[in-house]
């Protein structure tokens, strides 16, 4: 069985606690004290030199702003995110984007019957309240056909009057996770001690303002809504628990046509105006490109930063609110990024806006966002503490960034891939600290020393890193997946929500490396008897804090629930919003997605660390091969050979050796190529889906900890094909503007198609661009890091989204489709012969697929 190691809840709180006082900790962070999180590696392994650093992102635009006369309205707090408070605190305002979907919910929850639901023309990603008005990006608007081809996928529209709450709790601190029977979590799904609305709601307070829609709103369609009858002010009656839900197995899946689904007419940024009468009324819309998700206001609330995954772009937007009933908004400047620019943030003087990727470790910056913006790129190298040798390591999972009160600092929670800690075949979840006084991290790069040597003379009593000198600390594992975050500013600490064990963890954040320093550790969800299939509290995505900072209000968004939670006391209310449209086995699958706990089925992270949204990390792991004697089913994955080490439970383990071999492979994108029946992996070796998902459960966990073969996997098959179900009819591809192919494009396809590039020979257009074919081919050079392959022969990768999945081949050795199909020469069909024309022309049609 997996070995936890104990969080840091040790640490005392904030306000009772001495060794950890605000003043050594900013002496700490500033002075030569840097080196407490200077850590040393662990034993011999050599030197790797990761994947070439992404192209510098380019400005395709850039124009000085008009200025609005009057004043705007001003952000209650400038970070997007998928939940607001709103209306003074009196209401959650939730952006449910499995349902496209606006969720309103009275902050108090003492009458579920005044939840509303506003149907949205696409799924929204995050929200900024700004006095009466809340700003959502949409992430896209599909075309008539999509839209249609959605609403079977996702099901019926929330029902606001089914919206109950459940049973409230005190919540325990660490990690210690809930397995519960039915007849034992049924219990948790409902209050049936609530007392009435009328004898709970305090006094004054305003009800929240919402409206239901129906469930399948035209694309183009104004948002607008009038209230439900489940809005009406009728006490709200004490519920019985529900029997439990009888468990999945059967039903199937609803798959999707790819291409129909993808169609988008492009994202939209929505202004919505509070209504008396129809709970939100839509004053305004600007259509933006495909995919857009962070959301930030400047302080004056007059300008907006829209990033946009897919599209790889950012967006900076001028806000006109002078009208008393409408609000015009227009693009001032338009920036092509690197891949999946995702959360925004911007400082207090309104001057510069830092954006996070979910793919690669720099950071897009925005400079004189209050005059003419220009790009720049400000580099963060993941946990350089934890880094063997002088090459940076990648990152993954940058879903937020946040600045501290006073602009410092900015941290970014995310995942170091390959960062060296016990027991991380992975890596490690950090938050990363850039001092912007310096532009430098707040970290040193690690030495020789032991991080509890380093701290003695400050922390009389450390936490239990789990380390001891000549060795670093044990992985967060409270932080896998980190999603979202917030400062709060009473305590100085971080909260941040960490997506694959479903916690809420609190950090010091005056610490240089926060990650280290955990105040208080929160286990949301209660599992099923059967591991890790969350019940309730199932992956928390979003926090909004109330003015007082005495509570977080956490949405959890794989089971559809909004927790409220003090701070002080860590007592918990909980509200359940919506049910999942999917059918039971794909909605099961929806959960066992995102969630890392399963020993079964997980080696510490979930299928949503590698393959957000069902893309891709941008990563090349190494399949390590412990014994070059015996056949592939030996094989582990690996971030880097230096990650061949056993956990901390003794000086002695797993390490690299002259028998291991070391094979590139990089992650592959899911979402909306996996309709066909097989074959599937690299070498063509399984032959369904449900095949590579078993193998995949040996091959993404640590060598110490996987199962030792599928009869360990048999009472969790249930599982495997639940997932399966969701990555055919639950895993939506990312939205692309569907167009007629202009002339370079035309030229393109018919090279592709022609006899003489052979393209089309293997990447077969009527399946998916591709035959499923592993053919043997001619060896690409060793990269370093790696070995020799003993198998030469590889399946015939789709195409299909190919533009937006670089670096490119199993081993990631080409940046760029340019150098793809340059270097390409007769290895796979010909494009060795192409002029530079013909080149740029097929390169061109390939980014339509």
């Amino acid at each position: 069985m997996h070995v936890v190691p104990p969080m840091l809840s040790a640490v005392p709180r904030r306000p009772a606690r001495t060794s950890l006082s605000p003043a050594p900790l900013r002496r700490l962070s500033m002075g030569a004290a840097l080196a407490l999180v200077a850590l040393i590696g662990c034993s011999s392994g050599s030197s790797t030199t990761g994947p070439a650093p992404s192209a510098q992102p380019q400005a395709s635009a850039s124009a000085a702003p008009s200025t609005p006369a009057a004043p705007a309205r001003t952000p209650t707090r400038r970070e997007g995110s998928a939940a607001v408070l709103f209306d003074s605190d009196s209401s959650v305002v939730i952006a449910d984007e499995v349902h496209d979907a606006l969720i309103v919910a009275p902050a108090s929850f003492a009458d579920p019957s005044l939840t509303r639901v506003v149907q949205l023309p696409g799924p929204p990603a995050q929200i900024v309240a700004a006095g009466d008005l809340v700003f959502v990006t949409v992430r896209t608007l599909p075309e008539p056909d999509a839209e249609a081809a959605r609403a079977i996928v996702r099901g019926p529209a929330p029902d606001p009057s089914a919206a109950h709450r459940l049973l409230p709790e005190t919540l325990g601190p660490g990690l210690e996770a809930p397995y519960l029977a039915p007849s034992e979590y049924r219990v948790f799904l409902s209050d049936s001690t609530a007392p009435s609305a009328a004898a709970s709601a305090a006094p004054g307070a305003a009800p929240a303002s919402s409206a239901a829609g129906s469930s399948a709103a035209a694309p183009s369609a104004p948002v607008s809504a009038a209230p439900s009858a489940a809005g009406s002010s009728a006490s709200a009656a004490p519920q019985s628990p529900p029997p439990p839900k009888k468990k999945p197995g059967g039903t199937k899946p609803r798959p999707f046509d790819t291409a129909v689904v993808r169609k988008s007419q492009g994202g939209l940024l929505l202004a919505l105006r509070k209504d008396p009468e129809k709970g939100f009324t839509e004053t305004g819309r600007l259509l933006l490109p495909p995919d857009a998700w962070g959301l930030a206001l400047t302080p004056d609330g007059r300008r907006a930063v829209v990033s946009h995954a897919w599209s790889a772009t950012v967006s900076v937007v001028d806000i006109d609110s002078t009208a008393p009933s409408a609000t015009s908004m227009k693009v001032a400047a338009s920036f092509s990024t690197a891949r999946e620019p995702r959360g925004v943030t911007v400082t207090n003087d309104g001057k510069t806006a830092y954006v996070s990727h979910l793919v690669g470790s720099d950071l897009t910056r925005i400079d004189a966002l209050d005059a003419a913006p220009k790009l720049a790129v400000s580099a963060l190298p993941p946990a350089p503490h934890r880094t063997r040798g002088k090459t940076p390591l990648p990152a993954s999972l940058g879903y937020a960034v946040v600045l501290s009160p006073d602009d410092t600092r900015l941290f970014a929670p995310r995942h170091a891939i390959g960062a060296e800690a016990s027991d991380a075949w992975w890596g490690v979840p950090v938050v990363d600290v850039l001092d912007r006084k310096t532009g430098q991290p707040a970290v040193a790069p690690h030495d020789k020393r032991s991080p509890t040597t380093v701290l003695r003379d400050d922390i009389p009593d450390p936490p239990d890193w789990h380390a001891w000198a000549g060795r670093l600390p044990a992985v967060a594992r409270a932080l896998v997946q980190p999603r979202a975050a917030l400062y709060r500013k009473k305590t100085d600490t971080l909260l941040i929500a960490g997506e694959g064990m479903d916690t809420l963890v609190e950090l010091d954040a005056l610490a240089p490396d926060p990650a280290l320093f955990h105040t208080t550790t929160l286990s949301l969800a209660k599992y099923d008897t059967f591991g890790h299939d969350p019940v309730r509290g199932g992956a928390p995505t979003a926090l909004a804090l109330t003015a007082d900072e005495r509570s977080v209000y956490v949405y959890c968004a794989s089971t559809f629930d909004l927790v409220k939670i003090d701070l002080d006391t860590h007592k918990s209310e909980w509200l359940r919003l919506a049910d999942d449209g999917l059918p039971d086995d794909a909605a099961q699958g929806r959960r066992l997605y995102s969630n890392a706990r399963s020993a079964e089925l997980s080696g510490g992270l979930a299928c949503s660390a590698c393959h957000p949204d069902g893309r891709d990390d941008g990563y090349v792991w190494r399949e390590a091969l412990l014994d070059a004697e015996h056949d592939d089913t030996d094989a582990v994955f690996l971030g880097f050979r230096s990650n061949m080490k056993r956990r901390s439970t003794g000086p002695f383990g797993f390490s690299p050796n002259e028998k291991n071999r070391y094979y590139p492979r990089q992650t592959p994108m899911l979402a909306g190529r996996v309709r066909a029946p097989g074959p599937y992996g690299w070498h063509a070796e399984a032959r369904t889906l449900i095949d590579r998902l078993v193998r995949g459960f040996r091959l993404h966990r640590a060598p110490w900890d996987r199962p030792a073969g599928l009869g360990d996997l048999g009472p969790y098959l249930h599982k495997i094909d639940s997932l399966a179900d969701f990555l055919q009819s639950g895993l939506l591809p990312p939205p692309t503007v569907a167009h007629p192919l202009t002339d370079q494009e035309k030229r393109g396809k018919e090279i592709f198609d022609s006899e003489e590039a052979q393209c089309a020979k293997c990447h077969v257009p009527d399946t998916g661009f591709t035959d499923r074919t592993a053919y043997p081919i001619r060896a690409l050079p060793v990269q370093d890091g790696f070995d020799p392959e003993r198998n030469q022969s590889f399946k015939t990768p789709s195409l299909l989204f190919i533009a937006g999945t670089a670096p490119y081949f199993h081993d990631g050795s080409q940046a760029t489709l340019e150098d793809l199909i340059k270097n390409n020469g007769t290895r796979m069909g010909d494009t060795g012969r192409l002029s530079a024309e013909d080149r740029a022309a097929l390169v061109a049609y390939l980014s339509t697929l």
